[in-house]
């Protein structure tokens, strides 16, 4: 079947999703054909004038419908979107990283994000890019929060120009070492004229002790924590240290709220479920915090045999499906910064150059 048949056929079965959504949804599942120059991925815009979606394959798809040279089309078909493609520099595992407007990933509400990984020690879960065999020969030593404010001062950062700082890693060697790197970066950061927001991506503050310390410690600087979920299903096979049931997964987001934690997210990653482990678990956890998603991108053979078989086969079904059910438990849009989101970014609430043909790049 061509284009316009595929998409009459989706709109019939998910009329409020729009054409932009499904066609990124099905790149989502089925990836991009392009030819890998070195290790270089590159980037690819989708905009309709109203929002826009991001992708950027870890690694070529031959089996896919998508082929990408000099213009990204579907089996040789043009695609009813505005579609932009731009280079991307081959990825490095770095200590830090700016969200900025005038970067590439562009950001909600025209914030400037420092994404902070100072303990950089973690090679990655199964599903995770960073896990690539070139980065496993790596010694990248660890920074206290001193010598990573330091290294990103160098590099021009201003904090007090900064909306958030995230700290991004779960490789401390218990919570309460967890919890005072996260205090000392609030702290030095502060005295450099940060105001925003401190953001914790990881899974190791998990007690009431060790919120009630975190909260204390901050002393009022507003607080944002995504509890790295993942997955609902084969929790194990993941990484050795998802040892938690989905059972004490629920029952720690439910002692953070409890604790203090009002801005509280937990991640997940679509395509690694079937739906019927996502529709059992998401409702439970709906009362308690808000899904931080990233739709699953394999960046390795191994990882692609990770992908459950309906993702696989028709993405487009999987993700709306999941997409209808996320609106109903929360009224609306879970909006996010991760490229691989349910919804794309509303240009109204992104820097307008990503609305004009000026769409910057690094």
């Amino acid at each position: 079947m061509g284009l316009l048949e595929d998409l009459e056929r989706y709109h019939s079965l998910y009329a409020t999703v729009p054409t932009l959504d499904l066609l990124f949804y099905e790149m989502k599942g089925k990836g991009i054909t392009y030819v890998d120059a070195h290790g270089r991925r590159p980037k690819v815009h989708l905009h309709d004038g109203r929002s826009l979606f991001s992708f950027v394959p870890l690694m070529p798809t031959p089996s896919s419908p998508y082929e990408l040279d000099a213009e990204l089309r579907r089996k040789g078909e043009t695609l009813p979107c505005t579609v932009k493609v731009f280079p991307r520099i081959q990825g490095t595992l770095g200590y830090f990283y700016l969200r900025d407007p005038q970067e590439w990933i562009q950001t909600l509400d025209q914030e400037v994000v420092l994404n902070t990984n100072f303990n950089p020690h973690c090679i990655g879960c199964q599903f995770c890019s960073r896990g690539y065999d070139r980065y496993a020969s790596l010694d990248l030593p660890g920074l206290s929060a001193q010598q990573g404010l330091d290294l990103v001062l160098s590099q021009g950062v201003i904090l007090s120009e900064l909306a958030e700082i995230a700290v991004v890693t779960g490789t401390f060697e218990d919570g309460s070492v967890a919890v005072q790197h996260i205090l000392d970066i609030a702290r030095l950061a502060k005295k450099r004229g940060f105001h925003g927001r401190i953001f914790y991506l990881g899974c190791q503050v998990d007690s009431q002790v060790l919120v009630r310390r975190l909260l204390t410690g901050l002393e009022g600087i507003p607080f944002r924590y995504a509890y790295t979920a993942e997955t609902f299903q084969r929790r194990e096979l993941m990484h050795h240290t998802k040892t938690h049931s989905m059972e004490d997964c629920a029952a720690i987001l439910q002692e953070l709220r409890r604790t203090g934690i009002s801005s509280l997210e937990y991640t997940y990653m679509p395509g690694l479920d079937n739906l019927s482990w996502f529709a059992r678990w998401a409702p439970v956890l709906s009362p308690i915090a808000r899904p931080h998603i990233s739709i699953f991108r394999p960046a390795t053979e191994a990882h692609s045999r990770l992908m459950t078989e309906m993702f696989v086969e028709t993405p487009v079904d999987y993700l709306c499906t999941m997409r209808l059910i996320l609106e109903h438990l929360y009224g609306g849009p879970v909006h996010g910064n991760n490229l691989g989101n349910l919804w794309p970014f509303p240009l109204s609430r992104i820097h307008p150059r990503f609305a004009t043909g000026e769409v910057p790049h690094g």
